[in-house]
């Protein structure tokens, strides 16, 4: 859930950043939100370049580091 999330959040401009203790499931995160957004464009429902969305998403697995500035968290 929480790599749909930061997809469709990363879709909408906004910069994600998702955190785990284990880089595994950063990886399964980072395959999600590649198939989510593949998946939105070809429905022509992604604005712009996968490749830009998923820049917008950065993995942690610290969890002091992936906080650090955030505005939101969920």
């Amino acid at each position: 859930m929480g790599a749909n999330i930061a997809q469709n959040f990363a879709a909408h401009g906004w910069g994600v950043r998702l955190t785990d203790v284990q880089e595994s499931q950063l990886e399964k995160a980072r395959g999600l939100a590649l198939a989510g957004a593949e998946l939105l464009a070809q429905h022509g429902l992604l604005p712009e370049p996968i490749a830009a969305v998923l820049a917008r998403i950065d993995c942690k697995t610290d969890l002091d580091d992936a906080l650090a500035g955030a505005e939101l968290i969920l």
